[in-house]
């Protein structure tokens, strides 16, 4: 099967998830390489994890849906990649899927000193705020039954920009407060974060790549519910 090009909006998600770091942990190589007179490269290889095709470096695994999904992919020194294809049983799908689980959370981890909050009143405070936010942009440009007199193009051009704006930044703050003040939530609150975290991350991809995805978790309403006391 004949590779097709990465897309470009992948591309800069995977860049921007792996810090723009090699995510090998015994690596870490920076993927910009810069020279005098302020020029510079880029290194970075996007691997796959289950290959393009039959005949590629654990092809004997599978994947449900598309093989290009930033899902499947993480960013590698050119080294690096080499190395995982050439020995592809020592480097198995589930090793590379915690290379790369375990390096985009150590780069959101950097970040996760601000949001730490001192009590639960602080913590539902900072909630309420992010998620009234995203009700009132939903409400007034998302898709609902509200805004069907409005033309699509119209409709769809306001909402995604909202989406890209506030609304996703919103959620992963949402998500980075809910994963480190988990010593102020509920038992069933704390069950409840990862449905929140694959509807965010599903959310996303939709959005900010080529790659479509139908059956996006639905919003955990019941979480926020008990956490705002609705």
């Amino acid at each position: 099967m004949k590779r097709k090009k990465l897309p470009a909006q992948t591309l800069k998600y995977l860049l921007a998830r792996s810090g723009g770091f090699c995510e090998n942990p015994d690596c870490n190589k920076d993927l910009f390489v810069f020279f005098t007179k302020k020029t510079f490269i880029d290194i970075e290889q996007a691997a796959h994890i289950i290959p393009v095709g039959d005949k590629g470096p654990r092809s004997n695994e599978k994947i449900v849906g598309d093989i290009d999904s930033p899902d499947n992919i993480l960013l590698l020194c050119p080294n690096c990649h080499s190395i995982i294809d050439k020995a592809p049983s020592e480097y198995t799908r589930d090793r590379l899927l915690l290379w790369k689980t375990e390096h985009e959370n150590k780069v959101v981890t950097l970040f996760s000193s601000k949001y730490t909050c001192k009590n639960r009143e602080e913590f539902v405070s900072k909630i309420l705020e992010l998620n009234s936010s995203n009700n009132y942009y939903y409400k007034t440009y998302g898709p609902t039954k509200e805004r069907e007199s409005i033309s699509i193009d119209d409709r769809k051009d306001s909402w995604d920009d909202y989406v890209i704006s506030k609304i996703i930044p919103n959620n992963r703050e949402m998500l980075q407060l809910l994963k480190v003040n988990k010593e102020l939530l509920k038992t069933n609150e704390v069950e409840l974060i990862s449905l929140y975290e694959d509807h965010v991350h599903s959310f996303e991809i939709n959005h900010l790549t080529d790659e479509k995805r139908a059956n996006v978790p639905l919003f955990p309403k019941e979480l926020f519910q008990s956490i705002l006391g609705e």
